[in-house]
């Protein structure tokens, strides 16, 4: 059993990591995990107001919610096997 919460707990940090970026509040306690099944999920993930400032739109993100974010990651090859990520219902509200 540590092993399994050792393990979701370097996944949850290499995600944390990758997704900072895009996706705001991303504590260990909110990834909903099957470490045998490979998958890992977050629900009504906010995404950051700040992911297109750097870029000249004339617009800015004023609301960005995903309802469901799936990972299917093949931990038997995790160096050589891509990880699949699934979005579903990606809400944008544009100002």
């Amino acid at each position: 059993m540590y092993i399994i919460i050792m393990v979701l707990g370097i996944i949850a940090k290499i995600l944390n990591r990758a997704l900072s970026s895009f996706i705001d509040d991303l504590s260990e306690d909110r990834f909903n995990a099957s470490l045998f099944g490979g998958t890992v999920d977050l629900d009504n993930v906010s995404i950051k107001k700040t992911i297109l400032d750097s870029f000249l739109y004339p617009f800015r993100l004023e609301l960005g919610l995903i309802e469901k974010v799936s990972m299917e990651i093949p931990l038997a090859q995790i160096g050589s096997s891509q990880v699949k990520v699934k979005l579903r219902n990606v809400f944008i509200l544009l100002k």
